[in-house]
């Protein structure tokens, strides 16, 4: 063998660890494009909070200033809208 032959046979990927990377893409593909009806399980105010941490990538404290609440209401929010979207996954059927 040549050295490109050998590290292709001890880096390739073999044809289960394909499989398995194409249905966790699907499963993920899934997830996400049930995102906004899990969104909505949540309630408007938990919804705001929950994509301005998670989506747009503003921390606690500064959701708290810009909406003039305590910072334990936006992580109470934030606990109980992910709890309500989980419930809503959880109801999904597996395919």
């Amino acid at each position: 063998y040549s050295w490109t032959e050998n590290y292709a046979l001890e880096h390739g990927r073999s044809p289960e660890e394909i499989v398995l990377e194409q249905e966790e893409r699907a499963a993920r593909l899934r997830l996400l494009a049930a995102l906004p009806e899990a969104l909505s399980r949540a309630t408007p105010t938990q919804g705001r909070r929950i994509v301005a941490y998670y989506i747009a990538g503003i921390n606690q404290p500064e959701i708290s200033r810009r909406e003039g609440v305590h910072s334990s209401k936006i992580s109470v929010a934030i606990r109980r809208g992910l709890r309500n979207m989980r419930r809503y996954y959880d109801a999904l059927p597996i395919e």
